[in-house]
């Protein structure tokens, strides 16, 4: 995905494809392919076989009414195309009701470095056949403000937003193509979307996440999607490399609320995250469905700091339910820690393995008020002494209710009964 990123960029900001002529009359105008476009216009028939972009925006206060007809191109594998595409990060762009096909991308609307667009909005439309080289097209949103992408369906594609601030994408369909992307985005809303089968992606360095959040994507809130069949994670918080500054910068501040994750390899992945709220999503099913990987977990902070995991739902998956760090063989002296997280008011039931696992990686992580009850192994088990748990329920699991090593700090007031180990718990006393 990265790859495809920054050719797209290069290629987006870097030249505009040879045009047939500016169009500038509003209404149900004579609209040619390739035509700039300073005033708004309404489709009065499809427009197909576009040889290079379908339409341009040239200026701001336009509107692109397909007005139910599709705008097609020719599907060139040796020029990248958008359907419509505005270079010059005009403010107050709408696009709406229609199909488009046959292109690189969809839409693409694009800030140039040093400027910003804002205030425009993608409606209704449906992506669906685009692509280039092999890379699966849909909506791509670059370095814009404002912008808002709605009640649209991307089929076989994505919605990528890169350095997006104050956006909004609601109540979307994609499928069968990349998921949504967001790379640098800040203040930015991803709610109500369904996003399903992520799977077909042929080529390699896209991963096929349902919801990504990468780089120093902050203060972002994902809620209320609808998350299922994805051949990789649910969501994804992760750091990485800035391309234009080239440092490695850590999300913080996003909220994960109330998502719905069924049928994934892995529920909700925080991998060099910070200060981020996973609250109240529910995650059925994991590692039924595509590559598990190595994150098996449902929920899983790795060198992760400060995040607050609560009110979560994790069942029926075939590994952990909560995963605190992971296994570290060989300690990697570069690696982040994975610090002062805290699990609270969380439900692990009928998980394969424990319900909830802290690995000895772990520093100061605090287990209250949890539920764990019928899973496969032990309801919690701890490996690393610096944790507290306190006031948390684990019943009817394999093995002990709660298992942990000694001089982790017994904040009292955890239960246990009905267990596989008949003590009960270890390392911590249970009522």
């Amino acid at each position: 995905m990265i790859k495809r990123t920054t050719a797209v960029l290069a290629i987006a900001v870097g030249a505009m494809a040879s045009t047939a002529g500016s169009a500038a009359a509003n209404g149900q105008a004579a609209v040619h392919c390739g035509d700039v476009l300073t005033h708004s216009v309404k489709l009065a028939a499809d427009l197909t076989n576009c040889p290079s972009d379908g339409l341009v925006i040239g200026a701001d206060h336009v509107t692109v009414d397909l007005n139910g007809h599709t705008l097609a191109g020719s599907r060139s594998e040796d020029t990248y195309t958008v359907g419509i595409i505005d270079r010059d990060a005009h403010s107050n762009t709408t696009v709406k009701n229609g199909r488009i096909t046959r292109f690189g991308d969809a839409i693409g609307l694009i800030g140039p470095e040093g400027q910003t667009g804002r205030d425009s909005t993608v409606r209704h439309i449906t992506g669906t056949g685009n692509s280039f080289q092999g890379y699966p097209g849909g909506i791509y949103i670059a370095y814009m403000s404002h912008v808002r992408v709605t009640r649209s369906t991307i089929d076989g594609g994505g919605l990528l937003l890169f350095g997006v601030t104050h956006g909004l994408a609601d109540h979307n369909v994609i499928h069968d193509g990349e998921g949504i992307w967001l790379l640098g985005d800040e203040l930015t809303r991803v709610t109500r979307n369904t996003v399903r089968d992520i799977v077909n992606v042929p080529r390699p360095g896209i991963d096929n996440v349902g919801i990504h959040l990468l780089e120093g994507t902050s203060n972002t809130t994902v809620d209320h999607n609808t998350i299922a069949r994805t051949e990789a994670e649910g969501i994804v918080i992760e750091g990485g490399i800035n391309f234009d500054t080239g440092e490695f910068q850590i999300p913080t501040g996003n909220r994960i609320i109330a998502n719905t994750i069924t049928a994934v390899p892995s529920g909700i992945l925080l991998l060099t995250a910070d200060d981020n709220q996973v609250t109240n999503n529910t995650v059925t099913g994991a590692g039924t469905f595509g590559d598990a990987g190595p994150f098996g977990a449902r929920i899983f902070p790795g060198e992760a700091t400060a995040n607050d995991v609560r009110g979560n739902t994790v069942s029926r998956g075939r590994g952990p339910g909560i995963q605190v760090g992971d296994v570290v063989p060989d300690p990697d002296p570069a690696a982040r820690p994975t610090d002062d997280n805290l699990l609270a008011r969380n439900t692990a039931i009928g998980n394969a393995a424990a319900g909830i696992l802290v690995y000895a990686v772990a520093r100061g992580t605090t287990l209250t008020r949890n539920t764990a009850n019928r899973n496969g192994e032990d309801g919690i088990h701890v490996l690393s002494p610096f944790t507290t748990i306190t006031r948390n329920t684990a019943d009817h699991n394999a093995a002990y209710g709660i298992e942990a090593v000694p001089g982790v700090t017994d904040g009292g007031r955890n239960h246990a009964t009905g267990n596989g180990n008949p003590d009960q718990c270890t390392g911590v006393t249970c009522h």
